[in-house]
C-alpha cells in the first residue's frame, strides 16, 4: 500500500523494545497502551489505530482456590507477565491501592508471557496470575474452559495502538491509517488478524488516552 519496502523488527523482551523506542528507531510501532504517552510526549509518536476493546487486566485463581478478593493475596504468590508489560504495570497499582507494600506482602512471579503465567497457577507454582481478560478467553478456547476463577478486574484503559513517527510523511500516515482500518474488509487483513488472534483496529486519537495519562501520573515508572 505505501508503493515501498518496509522492514520488521522486534526484540526479545518489552525492555529492548521500549528502548529502540525511546531511541526512535521504529518509522511504525505497535505499542502497549502504556508506553502512549512518554512516546508521544518525548518523541512525538502519533496515533493511528487502536484495537477496538479496552484493555482488562484480571487476577485470576484455580478454580479450587479459597482466595476470593484481591486483599487474599497478603502473603501469596501473584504471578505476572513480563516486569513492563501493561497488566503487570496495572495490577502493581491495583495491590498498592489494596494497600499492599509490593517488597513484603506480597510474593511477585514475573513469567515469560500471559499463558506461562496461567500455567503457574495451574501447576502451584503461583496462587494468583494477573493477565488479560482477552488472554484468558483465548486461553479457554484453545485449551479448556473452567479452570480459573477472577477475583478482581481493574478499570478498563484503552488498548494497544500504531503509531507512527513525526519523519512520516503526512500521505503516508493516512495510508497507513486506512489500510490497518480496511484489515475486516479483505481476505488478506481477515487471517492477518485471525492469526494474530487479534480484534479489528479503529482510529486512535490522541485524546483517546487521557485516561491512560491520568493512570501513569499513579504508577511509579521504574524505567
Amino acid at each position: 500500500h505505501l508503493g515501498r519496502p518496509v522492514k520488521l523488527r522486534s526484540k526479545p523482551d518489552f525492555t529492548e523494545f521500549e528502548t529502540e523506542l525511546m531511541a526512535e528507531s521504529y518509522d511504525i510501532a505497535l505499542i502497549q497502551p502504556l508506553d502512549y504517552p512518554w512516546a508521544h510526549e518525548k518523541s512525538g509518536y502519533l496515533p493511528r489505530a487502536r484495537r477496538d476493546a479496552p484493555l482488562r487486566t484480571v487476577i485470576l485463581v484455580n478454580r479450587e482456590s479459597p482466595i476470593t478478593m484481591i486483599e487474599d493475596l497478603r502473603g501469596k504468590t501473584l504471578a505476572q507477565a513480563a516486569r513492563r508489560a501493561a497488566v503487570t504495570r496495572i495490577s502493581d497499582a491495583a495491590l498498592v491501592n489494596a494497600g499492599f507494600d509490593l517488597y513484603r506482602d506480597i510474593q511477585l512471579s514475573p513469567s515469560r508471557n500471559h499463558f506461562s503465567c496461567m500455567q503457574k497457577v495451574l501447576t502451584r507454582q503461583a496462587d494468583a496470575c494477573a493477565t488479560a481478560q482477552r488472554a484468558l478467553d483465548h486461553w479457554e478456547k484453545a485449551k479448556v474452559a473452567g479452570r480459573f476463577r477472577v477475583i478482581y478486574e481493574a478499570p478498563h484503559l484503552p488498548h494497544a495502538l500504531f503509531v507512527v513517527h513525526p519523519r512520516v510523511p503526512p500521505v503516508e500516515r493516512e495510508v497507513l491509517r486506512k489500510t490497518i482500518l480496511s484489515w475486516p474488509e479483505t481476505e488478506q487483513g481477515r487471517a492477518l488478524l485471525s492469526q494474530g488472534n487479534l480484534l479489528p483496529f479503529v482510529a486512535a486519537e490522541d485524546a483517546d488516552y487521557d485516561a491512560v495519562r491520568e493512570f501513569v501520573k499513579q504508577v511509579p515508572d521504574d524505567r
